[in-house]
């Protein structure tokens, strides 16, 4: 039975704005270039008899049929119009559509990239696998068009949407069906036929002086390079967001007319920057798919660009350059970014002697947070797993970002005599040693703090946490709400100094120290260790604003773009989390302004394997943490065996205050400026 393709344009989406009609007549093989496709709806007529009826039909609605002289002259056209294209002619030049039944004069080259797109292959595998015929197949009466590679607009119900952009995901399903031909995955063959058909495209339009297709490198640099090199396609050819295979045809259920429909109607019209130009390839095959019973069906393959990549071009295009300074960050520097015995081992450490060991600044963070957390454990062990104390401690990190500091800190306040709180220890201390509480070398990042600060804020901010705490541990808590939580003034419940950076930080170290505390753990729900986002007030940020990206909702939509693209690049077996996203930011953005930072770890690192908390040494052998710390179980001093205020118990915060015992200031610095 034969097949026609016919091609309903539209000026915008619905059927009162159809006003042309373009009927391609049964062909072997055909390609043809459709500009506009979000206003075209096309579909397989079969048999000459619904062809004659559907002409008839457009005829009595005041479609005029025009000649193929009168088709090719834009200016003599009707409102509404009709062209038939006869088998194996040629209506290049047709502004919208352009036909190519026979590729003969166009020469050999041409035939040869045409023949080799497997359609045979192709035909059988959709119709056998992927179409109603074969198993698990969808049972509608659409396109079998179940093949695709390429960015997809996301839907809402997709987790990963970022509110107000449609972000381009790009797809890879494909890889795991079965091969349409040997050793290449199904991503990897519609690729290399859509670079195929590329090319093909380019031949033509340079012999008819016809539009070539998909000429903005830019796009392609900026969507295709990363899925290129993951595919080990050329990028010479790869200048399109997209590619599907599929076939119509194949749906025998209708007795009259067949109408194997495609409308992208969530393409946009308003813009010449989205999908303004398609390119397909199609040859009719016989497919026998079942015993003795064949069927013709048109095996295609179609090139595209995607709405949500061209609508979202200009917005990307900040995005761009971000990611070129992160990725050359990664090739020049080479940061580790999972850490395991043998990226332990790459850091050259094993053979030094010393309790604090100065690295580069790494992709993950894990490393920065090591010695913070190991300290923490220390203190716990020295202390019989004092919780108070333990709290204290964590709060302090707040204070002093540098970690060689911190740890030294820590050990001045614990050897400090003075009847008062450890955090009132810590801080004079420090101030004492360096001048500063977030003094020391190696700053590789600073916190900003005035000189002083009163002593009942601080009392006042660790008498929130526990509060805070619960919040942090309730099912369903939005990480976001809890960051707000924490950065309130310590008399709206928050505490003193800890802004939405400091708090990231705050909340991972503390649960990866809950995660070696058998029982009474500080942080139970872990999932707001990962939840990080791009702190505003920060270096990063203000950094970012060159490259105009100011506000929540445009460091949102950069993480959720470099967060994609990086992953397709350097994590093929699952996405990088987005603390290492914005930690390698971070690193890569100072590091292209001449900040050559640098951060200490100790003699143990830690990281998650499985969900649990596991140790390494710098040699990179495993630490058997139940023999280094025991099973851990945080408690409550006794009354007498602790100095200072008592704040997590209700009201004796109130009852310090009232007998004058948290007068007075403690200073943050001995400088006459703020620590900047």
């Amino acid at each position: 039975m034969e097949q026609h393709l016919v091609f309903d344009l539209f000026h915008g989406n619905g059927w009162e704005s159809h006003y042309a009609t373009i009927i391609v007549q049964e062909n072997l093989s055909q390609v043809y270039k459709i500009g506009s496709l979000h206003i075209t709806l096309h579909y397989a007529l079969r048999g000459k008899e619904n062809m004659n009826r559907r002409v008839e039909d457009l005829l009595e609605d005041g479609f005029q049929l025009l000649t193929k002289e009168e088709a090719q002259n834009s200016r003599i056209r009707p409102e509404r119009f009709l062209i038939i294209v006869p088998p194996g002619e040629n209506f290049t030049g047709v502004k919208e559509i352009e036909v190519i039944n026979d590729l003969k004069e166009f020469g050999d080259d041409a035939q040869m990239m045409f023949e080799t797109i497997p359609f045979d292959k192709l035909a059988q595998y959709l119709v056998k696998k992927q179409s109603i015929f074969g198993h698990g197949g969808k049972k509608d009466n659409r396109n079998s068009r179940s093949l695709s590679a390429g960015y997809s607009q996301q839907r809402q119900t997709n987790t990963l949407m970022c509110p107000g952009l449609n972000t381009p995901e790009f797809t890879n399903s494909t890889d795991k069906l079965p091969p349409v031909e040997n050793e290449r995955t199904v991503t990897q063959s519609l690729l290399t036929w859509g670079c195929t058909l590329m090319g093909l495209s380019d031949l033509i339009s340079q012999k008819t002086q016809s539009q070539r297709a998909f000429t903005d490198q830019s796009r392609a640099a900026m969507f295709m390079k990363p899925v290129a090199e993951k595919h080990k396609i050329p990028l010479t050819n790869l200048r399109f967001e997209g590619v599907t295979a599929g076939n119509t045809g194949t749906n025998t259920l209708w007795i009259e007319e067949s109408l194997d429909a495609h409308f992208d109607i969530g393409n946009d019209p308003r813009t010449k920057h989205g999908q303004n130009l398609v390119i397909c390839a199609n040859k009719i095959v016989q497919v026998e798919y079942r015993p003795g019973k064949f069927l013709k069906t048109r095996a295609a393959v179609i090139i595209y660009n995607k709405k949500c990549v061209g609508d979202n071009h200009e917005k990307y295009s900040r995005y761009q350059p971000i990611a070129l300074k992160y990725e050359q960050w990664i090739e020049q520097c080479r940061p580790v970014l999972n850490v395991n015995p043998y990226t332990i081992r790459m850091l050259g450490l094993s053979e030094k002697s010393s309790p604090m060991h100065m690295i580069r600044p790494q992709w993950t963070k894990e490393f920065y947070y090591s010695p913070f957390i190991d300290k923490i454990l220390q203190v716990g062990k020295g202390s019989n797993w004092d919780g108070i104390l333990m709290l204290e401690v964590a709060y302090a990190i707040v204070f002093t970002p540098n970690a060689k500091t911190f740890c030294h800190g820590v050990d001045l306040a614990l050897k400090c005599e003075a009847e008062e709180n450890f955090i009132f220890r810590y801080i004079n201390s420090l101030v004492r040693e360096y001048g500063s509480v977030s003094g020391g070398e190696g700053r590789r990042r600073m916190c900003s703090h005035g000189l002083k600060v009163s002593r009942y804020r601080l009392a006042k901010s660790l008498a929130n946490l526990p509060r805070l705490l619960q919040i942090v541990n309730k099912t369903g808590a939005k990480t976001s709400n809890i960051i707000k939580e924490f950065t309130k003034p310590p008399e709206r419940g928050g505490m003193f100094l800890v802004g939405k950076l400091s708090c990231q930080e705050f909340l991972h170290v503390l649960t990866m120290v809950s995660k070696a505390i058998v029982s009474n753990k500080f942080i139970t729900n872990e999932c707001h260790m990962r939840n990080v986002a791009i702190a505003s007030s920060t270096k990063t940020s203000n950094r970012l604003l060159s490259h105009r990206i100011s506000s929540d909702s445009d460091r949102i939509k950069l993480m959720a773009f470099l967060r994609k693209r990086l992953s397709i690049s350097y994590s093929p077996h699952g996405a990088i989390d987005d603390e290492a996203i914005e930690n390698g930011l971070c690193e890569s953005l100072r590091y292209h302004a001449g900040q050559h930072v640098y951060e200490f770890v100790g003699n143990v690192i830690y990281t998650q394997k499985d969900d649990s908390i596991v140790a390494y040494n710098l040699s990179g052998g495993e630490i058997d943490l139940t023999k280094e710390f025991g099973k851990c179980k945080t408690s409550f001093p006794p009354a007498k065996a602790h100095s200072g205020v008592m704040w997590w118990k209700q009201g004796e915060l109130a009852k310090y205050k009232k007998l004058g015992l948290l007068d007075g200031d403690i200073l943050l610095t001995s400088k006459s400026a703020p620590d900047a």
